[in-house]
């Protein structure tokens, strides 16, 4: 049972409010300058439970799946570089040896 509601925004396109439980709202959901959607939290006091979390991360995740895809199929074949060379000293330089 979800206790979550989302209403799209009557002021812009990619926004959404987000609701717990139809009347306490928790924030709104929009697209981000790099693509992705992002929850913005009203400030107040009180709590969120674990379970509302989940439900926010899969909301994201779902509103976020087709650009990570796009993202995802892109930079398919593109190796990383990352942790290559590690552990292992550069060369020593000549003297007057610029970098």
């Amino acid at each position: 049972m979800s206790y979550l509601t989302l209403k799209k925004s009557r002021y812009h396109t990619n926004e959404y409010e987000v609701f717990f439980d139809h009347d306490t709202l928790v924030g709104s959901i929009y697209m981000e300058i790099d693509g992705f959607y992002v929850l913005d939290m009203v400030r107040r006091p009180g709590f969120i439970a674990s379970y509302q979390l989940r439900e926010l991360a899969n909301v994201l995740d779902k509103l976020n799946e087709p650009y990570q895809k796009q993202l995802d199929e892109f930079f398919k074949g593109y190796e990383t570089t990352i942790g290559e060379g590690q552990g292992q000293e550069a060369p020593a330089m000549d003297k007057g040896q610029t970098t």
